[in-house]
């Protein structure tokens, strides 16, 4: 499989002040996931929420990789997997992207961990089976990197993009297919 053209990319001039506060998404009307991008240690921080909407920490677990300590300016740099089962991450000072399973007590449990094929990864998108990062770079010279993920959350590398340009954010529109890119770019 290979990268979709399809992807739509937003660049985004709103940066967040305060990384650490960008929640990620929630999983029914319990869980919410987020990274503090640390350069010593990032971190999953797990919270359980209330039907109130408070938050109430959970627990703190490690990417085994290194952040930037900068905000990323990202709305994507935790994601979960369509079947809810897995939760990505990127690690922007270490150029990773870490795979958590999800147990039935939500808990994030590391399962794998995989080059981002780029440097410095801001995003994640999942559309089933495929998982996308964009990794932003330093020198404008971008990149979308593709990969396969396992029934055992194991991420295969497929292919690699590059790109002039300064972008923020990866997702994947659901009504577009993935077999596009194959036939118009070989």
């Amino acid at each position: 499989m290979a990268l979709s053209c399809q992807k739509e990319i937003q660049n985004r001039s709103a940066v967040s002040s305060i990384q650490d506060n960008v929640l990620s998404n929630a999983i029914g009307a319990g869980d919410v996931y987020t990274i503090n991008n640390s350069r010593i240690d990032d971190k999953v921080f797990h919270f359980n929420r209330a039907a109130n909407g408070k938050l109430t920490l959970e627990g703190k677990y490690s990417t085994q990789g290194k952040g930037t300590g900068l905000p990323l300016g990202s709305q994507g740099a935790v994601m979960l997997s369509n079947d809810k089962h897995w939760l990505f991450t990127v690690s922007a000072g270490t150029n990773e992207i870490s795979v958590f399973h999800l147990s039935s007590s939500r808990v994030p449990q590391l399962v794998d961990k995989v080059s981002s094929q780029g440097v410095m990864p801001i995003s994640i998108a999942v559309h089933g089976s495929l998982l996308y990062v964009l990794n932003a770079s330093t020198n404008f010279r971008g990149s979308i990197a593709g990969y396969k993920i396992s029934g055992e959350g194991k991420l295969t590398f497929l292919r690699k993009h590059q790109f002039c340009g300064a972008c923020s954010n990866i997702f994947y529109k659901q009504c577009q297919r993935i077999s596009n890119y194959r036939k118009s770019h070989q």
